[in-house]
């Protein structure tokens, strides 16, 4: 007789389906992993404020065909009778912020508990009991609460995403709106320090996290397989350029700073610019010499029209899931550095420094004066080395569990 498939429980406020968002991709490619590794993997979904997917029943429905089971808890919102469902309220508002992106009033940093309450963990608990689970996996820091309702003896793992201390404070200094969440000093120790291993997504975020936790920490970065375009043929047609982004506040602030230089310098005498995902719903405006393709379902076929994928972020931390995507398609990458931290680039173009530097790169490939090939072959080997230290880093991982 067979050893049962040791089972994993996934905890998150975020489905993996549709797979539009760099953190959808990033739990769907996980759990993947997981699957193919020989894990049975259960999801627990929770829509608690300020998140209330109203597409997350829809979305759960889908899943059941590919994970082996899904459930989904809901919760109202509350009246603002806490302190912390004040501040949690205040954080997400719109209104405010507006307000703190006007300069007035202050962004807020919550706690790492202000998210999930006693139904979601007792969710956890009866699920813990009802399957053999080994592993509880909790999507982003402030689910960690949900570590404490396992039986004893299950892996405790928070896959943290981002690094999240006082997040707001950067996103301003990048003039972008503090709307996402972020914690207080400590907050982001209280709840690591629940696990038994914290995954980063990049080195640079697990040296962090090791210095502030007791718990073991692993690198494990976005998990994609080859699946490399053939290189199109131009044929005297103008170089087809494009980004696949959603609409979060720094996708918004870069494209637009980079839309932007493009129209000041007239690259379309060289380049056509495309646009996907919902990050179109806020370019409006920017639309001469731009097609703005919206939200795309075939990925695949998205980036098989494109000569070149740019990713002109210019703030954030974490990895960014767009770029392993695109180097996965085979595509040359033209970058900001911050767009391939935590990446081994080698190329000057997958490092520039803004996000108007990626607008004038454009402009060199498209006459000639850098050369596309050579960026190709040095995106195509970069995934190749990445993807090799990532398979050793999920060696390590599931060999922990």
């Amino acid at each position: 007789m067979s050893e049962p498939k040791p089972e994993m429980l996934v905890v998150s406020h975020v489905a993996p389906t549709p797979e539009d968002r760099g953190d959808r991709v990033r739990i769907a490619g996980f759990c993947r992993e997981a699957k193919r590794r020989g894990w049975v993997v259960r999801f627990l979904l929770y829509s608690a404020p300020p998140w209330h997917d109203k597409n997350l029943a829809a979305a759960a429905a889908a899943m059941r065909d590919e994970w082996d089971s899904v459930e989904v808890v809901t919760r109202p919102a509350p009246a603002c009778r806490t302190l912390s469902s004040a501040r949690r309220r205040a954080a997400f508002s719109v209104r405010y912020g507006r307000a703190v992106e006007a300069g007035w009033a202050p962004a807020i940093d919550l706690c790492v508990d202000d998210i999930v309450d006693d139904v979601v963990c007792q969710a956890v608990a009866d699920t813990c009991s009802r399957f053999p689970i080994r592993a509880v996996v909790a999507e982003y820091v402030f689910a960690s609460r949900t570590l404490e309702h396992t039986q004893p003896g299950v892996a405790r793992v928070i896959d943290t995403h981002d690094r999240l201390t006082r997040r707001n404070r950067l996103l301003r200094e990048h003039g972008v709106a503090a709307t996402w969440m972020s914690l207080r000093p400590g907050e982001e120790k209280k709840g690591l320090d629940r696990a038994d291993v914290v995954l980063a997504i990049q080195q640079t975020e697990a040296e962090h996290f090791r210095a502030v936790t007791t718990a073991a920490v692993d690198t494990v970065g976005h998990i994609q397989p080859a699946c490399f375009l053939p290189t199109a043929r131009r044929e005297g047609r103008r170089l087809r350029a494009g980004l696949l982004a959603s609409s979060n506040p720094i996708n918004v602030r870069s494209t637009r700073l980079m839309l932007e230089e493009a129209a000041r310098t007239d690259l379309r005498k060289g380049a056509e610019l495309v646009v996907g995902g919902s990050v179109c719903e806020h370019l409006g405006d920017l639309t001469d010499g731009v097609t703005l393709a919206g939200r795309v379902d075939e990925v695949a076929s998205f980036y098989g029209g494109l000569d070149l994928l740019i990713n002109p972020m210019v703030a954030g931390t974490g990895l960014k899931i767009k770029s392993i995507e695109a180097l996965a398609y085979g595509l040359p990458l033209l970058s900001t550095r911050c767009g391939t931290e935590g990446l081994p680039v080698n190329h000057p173009l997958h490092r520039l420094e803004t996000a108007e530097d990626v607008a004038r790169g454009i402009g060199q490939l498209a006459c000639g004066e850098s050369s596309l090939d050579d960026l190709r072959d040095a995106s195509r080997a970069c995934f190749k080395a990445y993807s090799h230290k990532t398979e050793q880093s999920l060696d390590t991982f599931f060999g922990r569990l």
